[in-house]
């Protein structure tokens, strides 16, 4: 069976957030088509739905490329990601057993991303990064906001991808994460909260400065 234009919009988003596509970078078509085992007609389907998502650009007469994002941007996602997380923080303990299968899935996340940067896999730990907030909005039990944090999430990856050390962004948020989960099970959200608060303004205060620094850099060359 045939893959479908959103199947086949999936697979090109986990290339992208694998980093196997970098921000800014062109995504050649024919090549891509071949190796996916798809026409091209269905290919450029599935680009006209990652363009409304925001992840790639069609440029005409240049091609398609992975998008690379602003600071204003960042600056939006971050305020989205403090509405939707630190709201999610509010349904804790409300339904038991969902409280307890988010726990679970944050503990794993972190657990996991733990093995990946001692093995040095650093975008993998971005990828059990994005697991553990997505358990934490689970808390809520609404599924269309982990749907909505989903893209959320795939453009804030994007701006990690384009850091000069992934390692140095991403290694200082397991540990915050540990903090969060450790406040969460001994039922401390306002702790949780608070950390969560900082966690996001640090995460966005380190791309900003990220992206800051690349753009004094480019200006020097």
């Amino acid at each position: 069976m045939k893959a479908t234009p959103i199947q086949l919009a999936q697979r090109i988003t986990d290339k992208i957030l694998s980093g196997e596509f970098s921000p800014g970078g062109k995504i050649l078509e024919i090549p891509l088509a071949t190796e996916l085992g798809v026409s091209r007609n269905t290919l450029r389907e599935a680009f006209r739905l990652l363009a409304r998502d925001g992840l790639i650009e069609q440029i005409p007469h240049r091609g398609v490329f992975v998008r690379s994002l602003s600071a204003r941007d960042i600056v939006e996602l971050f305020a989205y990601r403090r509405f939707i997380e630190l709201g999610a923080l509010q349904y804790f303990g409300l339904d038991v057993s969902r409280t307890e299968a988010a726990l679970r899935g944050m503990n794993q996340a972190i657990t996991a991303a733990e093995q990946a940067a001692r093995a040095g896999h650093w975008a993998q730990v971005g990828t059990h990064n994005n697991s553990f907030h997505h358990h934490l909005v689970s808390l809520a039990g609404i599924p269309r906001l982990n749907d909505n944090l989903t893209l959320v999430m795939a453009h804030a990856r994007l701006a990690f991808l384009a850091a000069a050390s992934v390692e140095e962004m991403h290694r200082p948020f397991i540990e915050r994460n540990r903090e969060i989960l450790s406040a969460l099970v001994k039922g401390n959200v306002d702790k949780a909260t608070t950390v969560l608060t900082r966690y996001l303004k640090e995460s966005e205060a380190k791309i900003l400065a990220e992206m800051t620094f690349g753009v004094t850099a480019d200006h020097k060359k």
